[in-house]
């Protein structure tokens, strides 16, 4: 069963080199077993309010910008997030502003200079509340 995403989960993305904080600055107020909390829903995806605007230091080679980054001396290039969509593998059972729940068994396609890669969760806090 998976579990909802709430203040204090940490993302990846498949392309940088650590996780990132869910900044939930757009996030809905959610009741869930007697506790309010900050929830998120599939739709999700706006970078900077609901995903970080960036997630550090991209590590794909294939990446034009990181190409660049490495002939000029630099290890790495900054990896700019842009989303392809909304999160796959909502919550069957707890909807959010009319829409599913985000679990940390979502995932989420984004363009990259590289192509495609993927965010998912890597932790949610230590409370955690199982949804289906």
């Amino acid at each position: 069963m998976a579990n909802l995403v709430v203040t204090g989960a940490t993302m990846q993305c498949s392309g940088q080199f650590v996780p990132a904080p869910m900044p939930f600055t757009a996030s809905k107020a959610h009741l869930v077993g007697g506790m309010t909390m900050d929830a998120g829903n599939i739709s999700d995806v706006a970078p900077g309010m609901c995903i970080p605007p960036s997630f550090g230091a991209c590590k794909l080679d294939a990446n034009p910008a990181v190409a660049a980054a490495k002939a000029g001396g630099s290890p790495s290039a900054p990896c700019v997030f842009a989303p392809m969509g909304i999160w796959t593998g909502g919550s069957t059972t707890v909807m959010i502003q009319n829409q599913p729940a985000l679990t940390d068994a979502c995932k989420l396609r984004c363009a990259t200079a590289a192509g495609a890669g993927e965010i998912s969760f890597v932790n949610t806090p230590a409370a955690t509340i199982s949804v289906g």
